[in-house]
């Protein structure tokens, strides 16, 4: 039998064990953001300020329709994870068959929505008319590979269920240099916004195909054999019970996202710009958030199978503490640097440059309270979902899309950029709040009990 690649994460001080998971998984992640932002760096640079403006308006539409599957493959992976903990080998397989199933189903209704809804949504969102046809070219070329992407989230997660996040960052290694020269090479010849999307779309295919190779080299819990090809109603419940509730978490934070954004369209180019280039250097500090939440979400449900549930509050608190450090160092970054992280997207001979920086500076003091509340998302939401909770983080989510709608509804009858800026740290604080109350009420009255027993 071939050498596993496998990581029990069910014995051992947490500490090392999140670090562990999370370092890799946060380089994959911050590999992911960097050829987001050189895809805006690029097209800001060679193809001037609207192009990027199109980019930002269009990002928010692909993140809807996709974020919420993808988070529903991760779903999927905690089953998997729980069959690890619990050393369930033909579990493990089956489970597998299973998601692949299901993760085809929800891609092939995904093109449906999407390919119907992204032009109606363009206008819904307030999209300016001189950056319509390049957002619409920009978003139905990323739609074509969604295949791609559920594919290689399905891959990743499994993956990373045997408590093993280094492979899925070594692919996200030699897709991402593929990425950066496929963005050069094709916006230079083509000279579109869609270009950058076509270099997404191809290295997406090529991490698909790497994804396959390393399971079937590294991980041989993961070959499906004839005996596991039977589809099981009980696995795919089991799949649905927390897939489904982290598919709406997904779709309702981008659904927020998207609404705050036809907020933002209503103040110009510079504003959508400005805001766009901001969020793409946020998003490498939400990569480090979320790196720590995907730790969680493996080191529960691997304890979770092994019948070991006490060992998951000393993870959330080892999860807190490492999440509060990042946002405290990035929040620093953000006060001294933010004109720096502006430039880099357009140069400083850019026509909208200026503005740009302006509002990026005035922004920042909105945004810097919210990273203090924001890191503690990711540990309490994947920690609520491994737990059986999962309504709590549907709910908050659902929060999250009333507070950016009232904000963004107050922003355009108001014609308040107060309100745009606003709106992300309260939407933020207003959605950790249940997330703690639920979790604290967990503790107290379902785990600290059975710890208490356990020790008598």
């Amino acid at each position: 039998m071939k050498r596993s690649a496998t990581h029990d994460m069910t014995t051992g001080n947490a500490f090392p064990l999140l670090i562990g998971f999370a370092i890799p998984h946060f380089m994959g992640l911050l590999l992911q953001q960097l050829y987001g932002i050189m895809d805006s760096v690029v097209v800001g640079r060679m193809l001037g300020a609207d192009a990027l403006a199109a980019v930002g308006t269009s990002t928010f539409i692909y993140n809807m329709l996709v974020m919420g599957a993808g988070s529903a493959m991760n779903g999927f992976s905690t089953i998997i994870a729980r069959r690890v903990g619990a050393k369930d080998q033909e579990g493990i397989r089956q489970t597998f068959y299973v998601a692949l199933i299901m993760m085809f189903c929800i891609t092939a209704a995904l093109y449906i929505i999407a390919f119907s809804a992204y032009r109606p949504l363009l206008n819904i969102m307030n999209t300016p008319e001189e950056l319509m046809a390049d957002a619409a070219g920009y978003i139905s070329v990323f739609l074509s590979g969604i295949v791609f992407l559920m594919l290689y989230n399905l891959l990743a997660g499994a993956i990373r269920a045997m408590g093993n996040s280094k492979i899925p960052f070594y692919i996200l290694i030699a897709t991402s240099f593929c990425n950066v020269i496929l963005n050069f090479v094709l916006i230079y010849f083509m000279r579109t916004v869609a270009a950058a999307a076509w270099a997404t779309v191809i290295c997406q295919a090529i991490s698909c195909v790497l994804g396959i190779i390393v399971i079937w080299k590294k991980f041989p819990e993961l070959h499906i054999k004839k005996e596991n090809r039977k589809f099981s109603s009980a696995i795919a419940k089991a799949c649905l019970k927390i897939g489904l509730p982290m598919f709406m978490q997904g779709a309702l934070i981008t659904g927020g996202g998207m609404i705050g954004q036809s907020a933002r369209n209503l103040f110009g180019t510079a504003v959508i710009a400005s805001f766009s280039a901001v969020s793409r250097c946020n998003s490498i500090m939400f990569g480090a958030f979320a790196s720590v939440g995907a730790a969680m979400l493996t080191y529960c449900n691997q304890n979770i199978g092994a019948g070991k549930p006490e060992r998951i509050h000393s993870g959330i608190k080892k999860a807190l503490a490492m999440n509060i450090v990042s946002a405290a160092v990035y929040s620093l970054l953000m006060f001294f640097f933010v004109k720096w992280f502006i430039l880099l997207f357009v140069g400083g001979d850019s026509a909208h440059a200026e503005e740009m920086v302006a509002f990026a500076e005035y922004y920042r003091y909105f945004l810097i309270p919210g990273f203090m509340v924001v890191c503690l998302i990711e540990p309490y939401r994947n920690t609520l979902n491994s737990i059986g909770l999962s309504i709590v983080p549907v709910l908050a989510c659902g929060q999250e899309l009333i507070t950016r709608s009232l904000f963004a509804y107050l922003a355009g009858k108001y014609q308040s950029i107060n309100m745009i800026c606003v709106a992300e740290s309260a939407t933020w604080i207003l959605a950790t709040i249940p997330l703690i109350v639920a979790y604290v009420w967990w503790y107290h009255k379902k785990l600290k009990p059975k710890m208490a027993e356990k020790t008598a």
